[in-house]
């Protein structure tokens, strides 16, 4: 299938392009089980064995220092690097060791309102073994329910926050996609 690019999405003014697809192509058709992508051009390896991966998302928080302990308490990250002097990064991976954030507090830069944000423009999302059991020990650790447990198309989903307002979204995939 080919991906189409649209100039001057109304969607996305900022950058210009927008993706789409066409639109005789439903969306679960787009991962067939087994498959990450179905886009050929996806699937290409860069030239001349450079390689680029995400290396970390970060986030800039009112209390970096204690948002890093509470999600390596409650959701099991550990802190690999951290910076003890403003703006005290926090660089945090899950277990796999591949996956990592950053919490920092730079008061340099006006803070997210993520307390007030829709989890549909930002969430952090963490694979669950046992959703309703997360959600009431992480209820129990100070986050809160915005969407309580529900399935769709066989994936089991709950959305909270966490005590300082940031969306996070617990996922149980049917089929995982990492």
């Amino acid at each position: 299938m080919k991906w189409a690019v649209a100039r001057k999405s109304p969607i996305l003014p900022f950058s210009g392009i927008r993706w789409h697809r066409p639109a005789d192509v439903s969306i679960t058709a787009r991962y067939p089980p087994g498959r990450r992508t179905d886009c050929p051009e996806c699937q290409t390896k860069p030239r001349n064995g450079d390689i680029v991966k995400i290396e970390h998302t970060a986030f800039n928080v009112a209390e970096p220092v204690l948002m890093a302990r509470w999600y390596g308490e409650h959701l099991g990250l550990t802190v690999i690097r951290r910076s003890m002097d403003p703006p005290h990064a926090h660089f945090l991976a899950d277990d796999s060791g591949t996956a990592i954030i950053e919490i920092y507090g730079n008061r340099e830069a006006p803070l997210p309102d993520y307390r007030n944000m829709d989890p549909i423009q930002l969430h952090l999302a963490f694979a669950s073994l046992d959703v309703a059991a997360d959600v009431s020990r992480l209820k129990a650790a100070g986050a809160s329910v915005v969407a309580g447990t529900h399935t769709l198309n066989r994936d089991t989903f709950a959305m909270l926050r966490d005590p300082w307002g940031l969306p996070l979204q617990l996922v149980r995939r049917d089929q995982p996609m990492i």
